[in-house]
């Protein structure tokens, strides 16, 4: 009879294994699909709110200007390196910014809101309206 028990007792505890296996199977982390609307406002809130914190909280909200210096690199058909391009970019929120290209010349691209001007050997010209939209979606 002793031995009965015993078995009944790894069978109970073999059966809380396997039901313990499937449930943390279906233990994930929440599509936001599946997030009530309110839910999901909020995580996207709390996302936010932890990359402005990151990023300098109040501080970093309060920027007006910024200016950034790089190297472009420019490649060719076949995919190799022909050079670089050394640039300057000076920002004036919301919407002023100033792009200097230099290598063989000088190229500058300035935009003012919603209108845009570039500057090189042949002298200035207005930039098309889908040329500062293409500006205002990557910029």
């Amino acid at each position: 009879m002793r031995l009965r028990s015993t078995n009944n007792l790894w069978a109970i505890v073999a059966l809380g294994v396997v039901s313990a296996a499937l449930c943390a199977r279906l233990v994930h982390a929440q599509n936001p699909d599946n997030m009530m609307p309110e839910e999901r406002t909020a995580k996207g809130k709390q996302v936010l709110e932890q990359l402005i914190t990151a990023l300098g909280g109040p501080t970093y909200l309060d920027i007006r200007e910024s200016n950034c210096e790089g190297r472009l690199a420019q490649f060719g058909h076949n995919g190799e390196l022909t050079g670089y391009t050394n640039f300057k970019v000076y920002w004036r929120y919301p919407d002023k910014n100033r792009t200097d290209f230099s290598k063989k010349g000088v190229i500058v691209n300035v935009y003012n809101g919603d209108r845009g001007w570039t500057l090189d050997r042949g002298g200035v010209s207005e930039l098309s309206t889908a040329a500062v939209a293409t500006r205002s979606r990557l910029g």
